[in-house]
């Protein structure tokens, strides 16, 4: 059984952090104590917390925050990006908020797609990877210890790679939705990274087929194609970890892989496997003429986005429960 928590980005319009600054911004965001009450609603485990969230936090509110943040032995972890600003800036965030750890990802890649960047792939992986070292050195020499997620841009043998290259205190923060990003089955992703495992985000994806690959889709926890309860059971030997319930984004993702060129820039792969991931996908593959839009994508107003994330968490955390993944 995992620690099961929440991760606000299943729920970003709703917190606040998906679609701000734009004239489709959630009007009523749950914001910093929103978003910890509604953690506390559903029995969290523990949160991970985007440096977001805590730039507004005053001096006088830290003490408070961190009382909540770590109240009955809770875990909490910091989401900073390699390619957000100020990646050094994170670290005073963990301290000012006692994080242990600090979740990275390396690249704005999504959908698994490096060809988009062409020639420049090889370039913007080095300096990340570049970075990382830098960046873990200095948080070990904090106490803390840093995660990189496998966030719809790198294969489970390159973040075994990485890891072992930038230095002890690093370790992976488990997708469980995004190896099919990168063309791999998601139970033979897990037990490439079993060791280095340190937390997961708990997502959930329909699988929607097309000409040129497949359509992955957001859905509640348990009710699409990931299959948790063999993934826990390769993790079982490294647990209890910590697990964020994160439905997927609002917008979909396309996996172009039957295309040559999205194969641009990665490393040889078992034919074996691939074959593995074709197979999965298209078993579980929905409808050809089942809707996968999300109340976002069909420009619904504010109100039915937010209530569409929230209804779904409720679902999300009823499905833990019944697979036995969160305590009833």
């Amino acid at each position: 059984m995992f620690l099961v928590g929440l991760n606000p980005y299943g729920i970003a319009f709703s917190v606040g952090l998906f679609g701000a600054d734009s004239p489709r911004a959630n009007p009523r965001p749950l914001g910093l104590n929103g978003f910890l009450d509604l953690a506390e609603s559903v029995g969290a485990a523990g949160v991970e917390i985007p440096v977001a969230l805590l730039k507004d936090v005053s001096d006088a509110e830290v003490n408070r925050v961190c009382a909540r943040l770590h109240e009955k032995g809770k875990y909490a972890i910091l989401m900073h990006g390699i390619s957000w600003p100020d990646l050094n800036g994170s670290l005073a965030v963990a301290e000012r908020f006692g994080f242990p750890i600090i979740r990275l990802h390396m690249t704005g890649i999504l959908c698994g797609d490096r060809s988009k960047l062409g020639a420049e792939w090889p370039r913007l992986i080095a300096d990340a990877r570049a970075q990382l070292k830098t960046f873990a050195h200095k948080a070990a020499d904090l106490g803390i210890d840093v995660t990189i997620e496998d966030h719809q841009d790198l294969t489970s043998a390159e973040l075994v790679e990485i890891c072992g290259e930038a230095g002890p205190n690093v370790g992976i923060c488990f997708d469980t939705g995004n190896p099919l990003s990168v063309g791999e089955e998601p139970v033979h992703f897990a037990r490439t990274v079993a060791p280095l495992v340190r937390h997961l985000h708990l997502k959930d994806y329909r699988v929607y087929w097309t000409a040129d690959g497949y359509r992955l889709a957001r859905c509640p926890i348990g009710e699409g194609v990931v299959p948790f309860q063999k993934i826990a059971k390769v993790l079982e030997p490294f647990g209890p970890l910590p697990a964020s319930i994160e439905p997927g984004a609002l917008s979909e993702r396309h996996i172009s892989l039957l295309n040559e060129s999205w194969w641009e820039h990665y490393p040889a792969r078992k034919t074996s496997d691939f074959a593995a991931c074709i197979k999965f996908a298209r078993a579980e593959a929905e409808p050809d003429d089942a809707e996968w839009r999300t109340p976002w994508e069909l420009e619904r107003d504010a109100r039915a986005v937010a209530l569409y994330e929230i209804d779904e968490l409720a679902h999300s955390v009823a499905n833990l429960k019944e697979l036995g993944i969160m305590p009833a």
